[in-house]
């Protein structure tokens, strides 16, 4: 078949079309009884040509395909749905305090003094995975010990362990100890939007168009770029219902300020909807009234996990605390959705695939374990410390 755009789509020759069409050409003119064999120089010759149309076409197809949302990826995805107002949600840095211990002064410094010191060597401090920079530069007037705060070096959900940040990537005269005895004060960062999350994300936002219904409610609110997650139910029954008043609706975000939840709220709710929830905000409306949004933040719920590891090779070892710290960034729960085993088992193949999970287990109070179990609550979450995982 030709290569032609048509009301089909593109369509493109196969490799097998392209050869045809390539020897063909030799035999007219080099005559019929041209050697074209695959071993011979002109038929090796046909083949480069061959291979080097097809990449061609194969490539002008990727870029055909890419103009569908479904199978655009990475910055062509991006750049789709930012034609429907549609921006990726960038990922977070960790952050963490860490003990620093010194015996003179000394001059410590952080992510502030790159851009003013150019060549200036910023403090690293790591634990057996994760490298963590100072994040503000810090002088030391003698001896003594000081909490810093240190960012993690890649971006995301990093989740730092007690008594484990205590080495020195480039060690510094004066510093004699490293060492994150307490996680109070960490803030755990925001992995980037993966594009199948944007996908659906896209999918959502044709009800930012509308007004009324709950899904353009929490298409605005997921489209907030600050907004981790939202969920919005509602009650369109004449009494109260699953804790929701009477013809109103319920808000759950995690993430977010007053003002862009409320603004949202009051811009996409039906009139005549009502609200309900512990958080509030005041919008203050054109004609010099007020509305008063209502929504509650979701509050995350301990998730427990267990499981016992058999390998699939002889002699291979695990290293548990490694793995549950993998397993506990790996696993993002949404608002509301149930936690099962095969969250774990399937994360759990792709972070080491020699292993295979027996006596599988999940629980929500570290003493009743269950193949499934829900949320306590509509507005919890489950979050998955690596503390929680117990590795057998």
């Amino acid at each position: 078949m030709p290569n032609t755009i048509d009301t089909s789509g593109l369509t493109v020759k196969t490799y097998d079309e392209i050869n045809t069409t390539l020897t063909d050409a030799f035999k007219a003119i080099y005559g019929s009884d041209v050697n074209l064999n695959s071993n011979s120089p002109d038929g090796q010759m046909i083949g480069i040509f061959t291979k080097s149309i097809q990449d061609v076409l194969e490539f002008l197809m990727t870029i055909y395909n890419s103009f569908s949302i479904a199978n655009a990826f990475g910055t062509t995805l991006q750049s789709r749905v930012a034609l429907n107002g549609i921006v990726p949600k960038m990922g977070t840095y960790t952050t963490t305090p860490v003990n620093i211990t010194v015996d003179q002064a000394v001059t410590l410094y952080g992510l502030d003094a790159v851009g003013a010191n150019p060549g200036v060597i910023v403090h690293t401090v790591q634990d057996t995975t994760v490298q963590w920079q100072l994040a503000s530069t810090y002088a030391f007037g003698g001896a003594g010990t000081q909490a810093l705060v240190y960012r993690a070096v890649p971006i995301g959900v990093v989740t730092p362990i007690i008594n484990t940040i205590n080495g020195q990537v480039t060690p510094i005269a004066g510093v004699t100890a490293v060492n994150n005895p307490t996680t109070a004060g960490t803030v755990i960062g925001q992995d980037e939007e993966l594009d199948p999350d944007l996908k659906i994300r896209h999918a959502k936002s044709f009800m930012l168009a509308s007004i009324g219904p709950v899904d353009a409610v929490e298409a605005a609110l997921l489209n907030i770029s600050d907004v981790v997650d939202a969920k919005v139910l509602e009650n369109t029954t004449s009494s109260p219902s699953g804790g929701i008043p009477a013809h109103s609706m319920w808000a759950i975000v995690r993430g977010g300020t007053d003002e862009e939840i409320g603004t949202a709220i009051y811009n996409k709710k039906a009139p005549g909807c009502g609200v309900a929830g512990s958080q509030s905000y005041v919008v203050a409306r054109p004609n010099g009234q007020s509305f008063t949004a209502q929504w509650d933040t979701a509050i995350s719920l301990r998730l427990y996990a267990r499981f016992a590891l058999v390998s699939r090779v002889p002699g291979i070892t695990f290293d548990h605390t490694l793995l549950a710290q993998e397993l506990s960034a790996a696993l993002s729960y949404k608002i509301n959705q149930i936690a099962t085993v095969g969250d774990l088992v399937v994360a759990m193949n792709t972070i080491e695939p020699r292993a295979i999970l027996t006596s599988v287990g999940v629980s929500k109070d570290n003493a009743n374990w269950y193949d499934t179990i829900s949320p306590t609550a509509a507005l919890n979450y489950f979050t998955l410390a690596a503390a929680d995982i117990a590795i057998t």
